[in-house]
C-alpha cells in the first residue's frame, strides 16, 4: 500500500468534525497572542491597583497614628506636669480632692495615682475601675527599669483598663515621683472612632513591649479569604499601636474598567471574526445543507444555487452540484428500469422453473400409477414428493415479496398438507399433521434443504410405519433470536436408520440437508421427536423488527 492509500484511510476513520468549530479553534489561536497579552497587560493593572490600594491604606494607618500623637501628646504634658506639681505636697486629703477634680475634667483619665520612686503612694483620685494593684505596679517598675525608659503602657489585670507609668527624675536618685494614670478601654476606642476614617474600615488599639527609644516598623497583615489589609502603626506613646484595616477587594469604576478592557477588545475582536465568517461561509454551507436534506426527505429536485447568495465560490459550487445531481437522477433512473427489467426476467425463469417442476410431478405420479410393482410405484412417489417439495419454495419465493424470502409459514403448511396426500396415495397409509409455526421468512439456501429434509423424515418414517396404524406427526417451528427451531413429533416415530445409518440414501440426504443448515439434527427417543436449530438468516415475519427484537 503506497504512502497516500495510507493517510486516505487514516483521513477515513477518522470521526468528521464540524466546520464551525474548526473555524472557532483556528480563529482562538489565531487571536491567542493578542489574548494572552490582554491577559498580561489586566493582570499588570490589577497587581498595580492593588499596590496603590495598599499604599493608600498604609498612609491612612500613619496619619490616624500621627493623629493618635497629637491627641496623646497633649495628655502625656499634663501629665509631667501634674507629676512635678504634685511633688512636694504632704496633705493627702488636699491632693486627692485635686486629682479628682482633675480625673472629672478630663474623662480620658479613669484613675490617677502618684508615688514616690521607692513605691510609697501619695496620693490618688477616687477610684471608679478599683485602686491600682500592686502586680501592676510591680509590671510597671519592671517596665520602666532603673531610669532606662520614661513611660510605659500595658494593659490592666482587668483586660478593660490600660495602665499609663510615667516617671519622673532619674531613677537613680530617690527624688522624683511616679504616676499612673488608668485609662478605661472604652473611652480609647471611643476617642478612635471620632477619627475620620474611610467606611467600612476598622480601627484598634494594640499593645507591644517596645524598648525605649525604639520606632518599630508598620506591620502589614494581609487577609485573602476576606480581602482586607491591615496595617499596625506604633505611635509616638512607647507600646501604643493603632491597628487600621480597610477593604482592598473593591476596586474603583474606572480602575475596574481599565482592568477588564483589553480582554473585553480581544473577545471583541473574536466575536466579529466569527460573525463575518459566520455570515459568508457557514450560513451559505448550512442553507446548502438543508436543501440537501430537504431533497433527501421529499425528493423534490430543487437546485442549490437560488439558496446560496451572491458569493461567486459558493454560487459556481452550487451550480456544479446540481449538474452533478441531474446526471445522479438520470443514471438512477435507468439503473431501476434495468433493474425492474431483470427482476421480471427472474420471476418469469422462476415461474417457469415452477412450471416445469409442476409438469415433472406430474410425469412421475402418471408412472407411479401405470406401473403394476409396489416398489417402482413407491420409488416414483418418494420422488415425486421431493420434486413437489422444491416446485414449492419455487412458489412462494416470489409470492410477495422477493426481497423478503420465502414465507416459511406458508411453504411448511403446503408442505406438509402435500405429504399427507403423497403417504397415503404412495404407502397406502393414513396420515395426519398438524404444524404449529412462528411466522418467518428464509432465504432460498434454506428453504430447500429444510423442505427436502422434512420430506425425507416423513418419507422414511412412512416407510417403516406400521399399515394398521395411521401416521401421526406434529411439527412445530419456533423462533429463537437469530435461530429456529425445528420439531417434529409423534407417538410412532422411531427415528431407525434415519441419523446413526450413513449407508442408506435417505440418511446421507438428510445428514447432507442437515449439513446445508448448518446444524445437526437429532432424535429424542423419550420424546419420540427430531430436533433441529438452524440459523433463519431473515428477521420474523407478520411483525415488526422491533416487536421481533422485543420478544427475543
Amino acid at each position: 500500500m503506497s504512502d497516500r492509500e495510507e493517510v486516505s484511510t487514516d483521513q477515513a476513520t477518522q470521526p468528521p468534525r464540524p466546520l464551525a468549530r474548526k473555524v472557532l479553534i483556528v480563529l482562538s489561536l489565531a487571536l491567542a497572542p493578542l489574548g494572552i497579552l490582554a491577559a498580561l497587560l489586566s493582570v499588570a493593572s490589577y497587581v498595580d491597583a492593588r499596590q496603590l490600594r495598599m499604599l493608600a491604606v498604609e498612609d491612612r494607618a500613619l496619619d490616624l497614628a500621627e493623629e493618635v500623637n497629637r491627641l496623646t501628646e497633649v495628655d502625656n504634658r499634663f501629665l509631667r506636669t501634674l507629676a512635678v506639681r504634685f511633688e512636694d505636697i504632704r496633705n493627702r486629703t488636699r491632693c486627692e480632692e485635686s486629682l479628682g477634680r482633675i480625673v472629672a475634667a478630663r474623662p480620658l483619665f479613669a484613675e490617677i495615682s502618684i508615688r514616690s520612686l521607692d513605691g510609697t503612694e501619695i496620693c490618688s483620685s477616687p477610684q471608679e475601675y478599683g485602686r491600682l494593684l500592686q502586680s501592676e505596679w510591680e509590671r510597671a517598675e519592671r517596665l520602666l527599669g532603673s531610669g532606662e525608659r520614661q513611660s510605659t503602657l500595658f494593659f490592666g489585670e482587668n483586660g478593660q483598663t490600660l495602665v499609663y507609668a510615667l516617671r519622673n527624675g532619674d531613677g537613680a536618685d530617690t527624688a522624683g515621683s511616679q504616676i499612673f494614670a488608668v485609662i478605661p478601654m472604652a473611652e480609647m476606642r471611643g476617642r478612635l472612632s471620632r477619627l475620620e476614617r474611610p467606611a467600612g474600615s476598622t480601627v484598634s488599639v494594640q499593645l507591644s513591649e517596645t524598648p525605649q527609644g525604639e520606632s518599630p516598623e508598620p506591620v502589614r497583615t494581609e487577609s485573602s479569604s476576606s480581602g482586607s489589609y491591615a496595617v499596625l502603626a506604633p505611635t509616638r506613646l512607647a507600646g501604643l499601636n493603632i491597628r487600621y484595616e480597610e477593604e482592598i477587594s473593591t476596586l474603583p469604576p474606572r480602575r475596574a474598567v481599565s482592568i477588564i478592557l483589553p480582554p473585553l477588545m480581544w473577545l471583541a475582536a473574536l466575536l466579529i471574526a466569527w460573525i463575518t465568517l459566520r455570515k459568508l461561509v457557514l450560513k451559505p454551507l448550512k442553507t446548502m445543507r438543508q436543501g440537501l436534506e430537504e431533497r433527501t426527505a421529499t425528493g423534490n429536485a430543487s437546485p442549490l444555487a437560488p439558496r446560496v447568495g451572491d458569493t461567486l465560490e459558493f454560487l459556481t459550487f452550487a451550480s456544479a452540484f446540481d449538474t452533478l445531481a441531474a446526471k445522479q437522477r438520470q443514471n438512477r433512473r435507468n439503473l431501476e428500469r434495468s433493474l425492474e427489467a431483470q427482476q421480471r426476467l427472474v420471476r418469469e425463469v422462476h415461474h417457469r422453473v415452477k412450471n416445469n417442476l409442476q409438469i415433472v410431478t406430474s410425469l412421475l405420479s402418471i408412472k407411479g400409477r401405470d406401473t403394476g410393482n409396489d416398489a417402482e410405484r413407491g420409488v416414483y412417489g418418494a420422488i415425486q414428493m421431493r420434486v413437489e417439495a422444491l416446485a414449492l419454495v419455487h412458489r412462494w419465493l416470489y409470492a410477495d415479496d422477493p426481497n423478503r424470502g420465502v414465507d416459511l409459514c406458508a411453504l411448511v403448511n403446503d408442505l406438509m398438507a402435500n405429504l399427507e396426500t403423497g403417504i397415503e396415495s404412495v404407502y397406502n397409509l393414513e396420515a395426519q399433521f398438524k404444524t404449529k409455526l412462528d411466522g418467518a421468512f428464509v432465504g432460498q439456501d434454506t428453504a430447500v434443504p429444510l423442505a427436502f429434509l422434512i420430506t425425507e423424515l416423513v418419507a422414511s418414517e412412512a416407510r417403516g410405519h406400521e399399515r394398521a396404524l395411521p401416521l401421526e406427526a406434529v411439527l412445530e417451528l419456533r423462533t429463537a433470536g437469530e435461530f429456529l427451531d425445528m420439531t417434529l413429533s409423534g407417538p410412532t416415530l422411531t427415528g431407525a436408520d434415519v441419523i446413526g445409518d450413513a449407508s442408506t440414501a435417505t440418511s446421507r440426504i438428510i445428514v447432507g440437508m442437515a449439513r446445508q443448515l448448518r446444524a445437526e439434527l437429532q432424535f429424542d427417543e423419550e420424546d419420540r421427536a427430531y430436533r433441529l436449530r438452524f440459523p433463519s438468516g431473515k428477521a420474523s415475519c407478520g411483525k415488526d423488527e422491533d416487536e421481533a427484537a422485543d420478544r427475543d
